[in-house]
């Protein structure tokens, strides 16, 4: 494959170590339904414009937050794999558009090529979309280009603390479920393209939760709510920095949820 080409998807090839099967019941976060992103093409701003602050009671990492995040904490989500082209992938970017503003995170917006979107590609995406319609169109969104978020880890003097989730859309089983365990870091940061970001984000072992949606999730209101109220109440985590890959045939939050 050639510089920036889209690589078939490779999974991680050490299984996920579960510990336990469990259940939460965290109420859902409310929030404005998003919109669709659609017709959205060159860009020519940038949202990390550095707030200057200098106030000496302020530690380091909190000086950094502020630069990057305007705020003294940061919480970010990432989906470093949007599978599919085009349409598809759009479809997927929503979903988890959906999710960061259910989860008041801001979103990283992944790199772009190949009418793919991922992080492992060749262009920002600003090389492909435009800013300010992604604005217009979700005016709560938080957002952060790749190359920045990166630049937000190595200047980090704590490295931040992370958790990983998958999403699947179960094919076969009619119930939802979920399981706790970690991932060999090493391989998950290899596959989400991480390796030039603080050395440290990644630990050994990453804490794993997998959320398996029923097979008909989104055929009835009930079983859909049902699924949301698993994703939100499964990725709700203290952790800075949520990295998530989702498997699914249709958007997570659809428009009029």
């Amino acid at each position: 494959y050639g510089e920036g080409e889209y690589k078939p998807d490779e999974r991680i090839d050490t299984p996920i170590i579960y510990t336990q099967t469990i259940t939460r019941t965290t109420t859902i976060l409310p929030t404005e339904s998003p919109t669709p992103i659609d017709n959205v093409d060159d860009i020519n701003d940038d949202t990390t414009t550095p707030d200057d602050n200098s106030d000496p009671g302020l530690s380091k990492d909190e000086l950094v937050n502020l630069k990057y995040c305007k705020s003294k904490q940061c919480k970010f989500i990432f989906a470093y794999k949007h599978g599919e082209q085009e349409s598809k992938a759009q479809m997927h970017f929503r979903s988890i558009v959906g999710l960061a503003l259910r989860l008041n995170r801001t979103i990283v917006l992944p790199n772009v090529g190949g009418s793919r979107l991922g992080a492992c590609l060749a262009h920002p995406f600003d090389y492909y979309y435009d800013m300010d319609g992604l604005r217009k169109q979700f005016p709560q969104l938080k957002f952060i280009l790749l190359a920045d978020f990166k630049k937000w880890t190595r200047e980090r003097e704590i490295p931040p603390t992370i958790k990983y989730v998958e999403i699947n859309r179960e094919r076969i089983t009619r119930q939802n479920w979920v399981l706790d365990g970690y991932t060999n870091g090493t391989k998950l940061r290899k596959a989400a393209c991480l390796g030039d970001c603080n050395p440290l984000l990644i630990p050994e072992e990453v804490p794993t939760t997998t959320i398996g949606l029923h097979n008909r999730w989104a055929n009835t209101p009930k079983v859909m709510e049902e699924g949301h109220l698993l994703i939100i109440n499964n990725t709700q985590t203290s952790a800075e920095f949520l990295l998530v890959k989702a498997h699914s045939f249709r958007l997570l939050f659809p428009t009029e949820a």
